[in-house]
């Protein structure tokens, strides 16, 4: 079984199609599966919400989604609360933003969104914390196993000379192969002539 194949692509000219030599070499062993600090965050103002409200948080778990940068990291919209409760969204997400009180987010209420900014120092605190704790394979992950990434390098025109662009774009490709390796996809690198 192939797995699932994603396709990304980082070419120039392309004509026909060669494959590039197999960068599967580029795949670590898999490690411990290790929660970012970001996921860590995420998941805590998901519980606290979902604990404010009495509900599972696997209801509240799709709601939240990344908030609009000026406003915070992460976003619950009260929309969906507002006829349960017989209350406003913006008067909803005002109450909860009372009631959330997460260590490491600042939690405030904008119009009918709940918003959870990350507190800097504790965040990047933690991360430079998780870096020293994984060392090398800080990043690395596991949720591309069993699936196939496709990657289109540069694809210089054989016809033209080689410019300069194709080497920055192969080099482009090259570490979206490395990241997505990392990842623990396989990864194909394709090259079209």
């Amino acid at each position: 079984s192939r797995g699932r194949r994603i396709h990304a692509s980082a070419h120039g000219d392309n004509d026909s199609h060669l494959a590039l030599p197999n960068t599967k070499g580029l795949i670590l062993p898999p490690s411990p599966m290790v929660v970012s600090v970001y996921a860590k965050h995420r998941a805590a103002f998901v519980e606290a919400v979902a604990q404010a409200l009495g509900a599972p948080t696997s209801e509240i778990a799709p709601q939240v989604k990344a908030a609009e940068p000026a406003h915070g990291d992460f976003t619950f919209p009260t929309f969906a609360l507002a006829k349960a409760q017989r209350k406003p969204p913006p008067s909803i997400a005002a109450q909860l933003a009372t009631q959330v009180r997460i260590p490491g987010l600042e939690i405030s209420a904008v119009g009918p969104y709940l918003n959870a900014r990350l507190s800097p120092d504790p965040y990047v605190s933690e991360v430079v914390n998780s870096v020293r704790t994984q060392g090398e394979r800080y990043g690395s992950g596991d949720e591309g196993t069993g699936k196939t990434v496709v990657i289109d390098y540069s694809s210089p025109n054989i016809a033209k000379p080689i410019g300069f662009h194709h080497i920055r774009t192969t080099l482009l490709g090259h570490s979206i192969a490395n990241l997505y390796g990392f990842r623990g996809y396989k990864v194909e690198g394709i090259n079209y002539l």
